[in-house]
């Protein structure tokens, strides 16, 4: 997300590079955005994992959602992380449709609420 350009772009290179990411590694991706059951040591792992993917979105937010309160940036983190990670999912099992198409959808439903997100400001 690094670069000189605009907080929208911005958003729409990071949904590609982890769109990307699931397109050139498939089976690495499920591997990663699958919680195992039945092995509490993997599970436990992949939750750990998980957990450091969603405070690294998190610290993210911060750039779109400025002056946000710690939770809310949590709660959105969470909501991207599980929502992109669904999205992946159907993806590899309905393929078909570009990585481009992927991340329109993406940015469709999810960069709207971004913006006004970014606009709500409140006491944490």
């Amino acid at each position: 997300m690094d670069g000189d350009c605009e907080p929208e772009q911005k958003f729409r290179r990071a949904v590609d590079a982890f769109l990307r990411f699931v397109e050139d590694e498939p089976d690495a991706a499920r591997v990663l955005l699958t919680i195992p059951s039945g092995d509490p040591a993997a599970a436990r792992v992949s939750r750990e994992v998980q957990a450091g993917a969603s405070a690294g979105i998190a610290a993210l937010l911060v750039a779109f959602m400025p002056g946000s309160p710690v939770w809310r940036l949590r709660a959105t983190s969470e909501f991207l992380k599980e929502g992109l990670h669904a999205l992946a999912v159907w993806w590899l099992e309905n393929p078909g449709k570009t990585r481009d198409e992927i991340v329109d959808v993406v940015m469709r439903v999810v960069w709207p609420g971004l913006q006004a997100g970014a606009q709500t400001t409140e006491t944490p």
